[in-house]
């Protein structure tokens, strides 16, 4: 689950301040599968992310912008409080973590080859201190439209964020679509 709004307003030509809100999560529960018997970690809003920015909007071209700012990432979790909302000053876990730092996300999203298109984001957030602390995200989607009844989505997803796992997550998905327009 990946909700995000961004309110901005033209202020100057390409630059706009802005305010935007995200909220994430996932449906159902997420295992470890290297233990045996699988081990669950995660659930539904366990851990929950919030995150509110404000700050200046650029974009050059249509296809693209980029907007930093200040921003307030809150982490929630009940069951699965560890590794999610330890607070990395003190060392203890609670439900909640708030941390202020600076977010920056960009945009790309460019059409071609008639219906097909590519849209990318990469979306970052620095609580401040050592650089490791950054948790980055970058979601890709190709989509090729084959035929008037038919598309095919490759996506890429990349996932850093040092407090829950050491190293890169990488996610892949090919999918066959069956797409029909009412209008």
């Amino acid at each position: 689950i990946d909700l995000e709004s961004v309110y901005s307003w033209k202020t100057w030509p390409q630059v706009n301040p802005f305010l935007s809100f995200s909220a994430r999560s996932q449906f159902g529960p997420g295992y470890d599968y290297s233990a045996s018997p699988s081990v669950e970690i995660s659930d539904f809003l366990d851990p929950g992310y919030f995150t509110e920015s404000a700050g200046l909007k650029y974009v050059p071209c249509p296809a693209f912008n980029t907007r930093a700012g200040l921003g307030v990432k809150e982490t929630v979790a009940d069951r699965f409080q560890v590794p999610y909302t330890v607070d990395p000053g003190n060392g203890r876990a609670s439900g909640e973590l708030t941390q202020l730092g600076l977010s920056w996300v960009s945009e790309l999203n460019v059409k071609f080859l008639g219906n097909s298109s590519l849209d990318s984001k990469l979306d970052t957030f620095w609580p401040g201190g050592s650089l490791d602390l950054t948790v980055a995200e970058w979601d890709n989607l190709l989509s090729f439209t084959l035929n008037k009844l038919f598309s095919l989505n490759l996506e890429g997803d990349l996932r850093y964020d040092s407090r829950v796992y050491q190293g890169l997550q990488f996610k892949e998905t090919l999918g066959l679509g069956l797409s029909y327009a009412l209008l």
